[in-house]
């Protein structure tokens, strides 16, 4: 067996136009689509509390200790969720836990 030439291993790595309109093409779907929207939004919203929210905090006589601890605590929480997925659905339909998870 030969080995494969370093331009072939290259070409592997590139992205194909294929590709993205396939996953564009799942777009398509409700479901998906759905899901594209709301991650949307909720980054947005992620992005607009990064900006304000320390400041927003500071205002209100929260300390700055206080102010660390909340977004780790969020990110714990949403790695739980995240991982106690699977286990819910045993229990919940898949389309309560996507409603849970907002």
């Amino acid at each position: 067996m030969e080995a494969a030439a370093p331009e072939g291993k290259l070409k592997a790595l590139m992205p194909r136009l294929e590709d993205y309109v396939m996953a564009l093409g799942l777009l398509r779907v409700p479901s998906v689509a759905l899901i594209v929207a709301l991650d949307a939004m909720m980054h947005s919203g992620n992005a607009v509390q990064s900006s304000f929210y320390v400041a927003w905090l500071t205002e209100m006589g929260i300390s700055d200790a206080a102010i660390s601890l909340l977004s780790p605590a969020g990110d714990i929480g949403a790695a739980v969720f995240s991982l106690t997925t699977t286990y819910l659905m045993r229990y919940i339909d898949g389309f309560w836990i996507v409603l849970l998870s907002l």
